[in-house]
């Protein structure tokens, strides 16, 4: 009752004619499998260039990881994440925090009221010489709002502001919760066997300057940004490329199409600030472990 597995890159047949929704298109041309979002994301993120790969695919969740050639690890290695195959004799060790963008969103539009989450960050921080770190200031923020995934699997957590006091005003609360995201994939980072030299960032939240950068500080790792924020569209691209027998490789395509455009470099001070700040995002969770961990 189920149809021949077939690779990503295959052939699944070609288009028929008076098909609802494709009467624009030449009858005939081919159908290619394709793939899940997050690996033809993956793909269009350049996960086959040389090397492991870090990969930041950005969006209501947010997923973290690295795609590499295959290597023998011990599961203690990178306990909390997942490890799929990938293609060209590579693989790939990723985790997923279920509240990325829907954290931020969910701050800006329910509890601030404003309709627009990048004119929201634009108008607070448009006169401020230097974004405040909240975490620096003692406040926190756990966006286990929707539970979470990795590194560990509770759908029961849920999230908190730790550290609130009278002093904290609306934008030390914004920055916080910007920061917890972003310590929760410090937390999947953390967990990956290996450390990629650097780490691609696309997905909606790609184009927001200011976190790409905070992300740099958090994981100490360069963030680089591509030319399109619709990477699992691009992967498509090349999968479908591959139909095509247009003389060219998954990693020739890639080269070819996937285009960086600007480089998120760590702040040393910064990311040493935020190192210090890290040990009190796990006393945090440490201190809501009742709720959140068990």
């Amino acid at each position: 009752m189920l149809p021949q597995v077939k690779q990503p890159y295959e052939r699944a047949g070609e288009l028929r004619a008076g098909v609802a929704g494709f009467e624009a298109l030449p009858v005939g041309i081919p159908v290619v499998v394709g793939w899940n979002d997050m690996n033809a994301a993956f793909l269009g993120m350049g996960a086959l260039t040389n090397g492991f790969v870090g990969l930041n695919l950005t969006g209501t969740s947010e997923h973290l990881g690295c795609v590499g050639p295959c290597v023998h690890v011990a599961r203690e290695a990178y306990l909390g994440v997942n490890r799929v195959l990938f293609l060209d004799d590579r693989e790939a060790f990723y985790g997923v925090t279920s509240s990325g963008g829907q954290a931020v969103e969910w701050f800006v539009k329910d509890l601030m009221g404003a309709k627009d989450v990048h004119d929201y960050f634009n108008k607070l921080f448009e006169n401020q010489d230097e974004i405040p770190l909240a975490s620096n200031d003692n406040l926190l923020f756990l966006p286990y709002i929707e539970g979470e995934r990795n590194p560990w699997n509770n759908p029961e957590v849920r999230g908190v502001f730790f550290g609130l006091s009278r002093s904290h005003r609306q934008i030390y609360l914004a920055v916080a919760v910007l920061e917890g995201v972003c310590f929760a994939l410090r937390a999947i980072y953390d967990q990956l066997p290996v450390k990629p030299e650097q780490m691609i960032v696309s997905g909606g939240a790609s184009t927001d300057d200011l976190w790409n950068q905070m992300k740099a500080n958090v994981m100490n790792a360069p963030f680089v940004k591509l030319n399109t924020t619709e990477a699992g569209c691009t992967g498509a691209a090349i999968l479908a490329l591959s139909i095509l027998h247009l003389g060219m490789s998954f990693k020739e395509g890639t080269a070819k199409i996937v285009r960086p455009i600007q480089t998120y470099r760590p702040d040393a001070d910064r990311c040493a600030r935020y190192e210090k700040n890290i040990s009190s995002f796990w006393r945090c969770i440490i201190t809501w472990k009742s709720r959140c961990l068990t």
